[in-house]
């Protein structure tokens, strides 16, 4: 076991996603993917809110909302 793996489990899971991707250079298993953390990333800028994407490696709509981890 490498020393950091506790460090790489502690990180969110699309964030852990997104270094794979950039690390192996892979494209999302859905295309659509990249084009809506796009946009996404554009609206959120132009309103000044973060940008939250539950799952961008595969469609699932039973994930949290953006909310869920803000004390509601």
């Amino acid at each position: 076991m490498q020393p950091h793996a506790g460090l790489w489990a502690a990180l969110p899971p699309d964030l852990r996603d997104r270094i794979d991707e950039l690390l192996c250079a892979r494209q999302p298993p859905w295309p659509e993917a990249a084009e809506a953390t796009t946009e996404g990333q554009a609206v959120a800028a132009h309103l000044g809110v973060p940008f939250f994407f539950a799952s961008p490696a595969a469609p699932d709509i039973g994930l949290p909302h953006w909310w869920d981890g803000q004390g509601r």
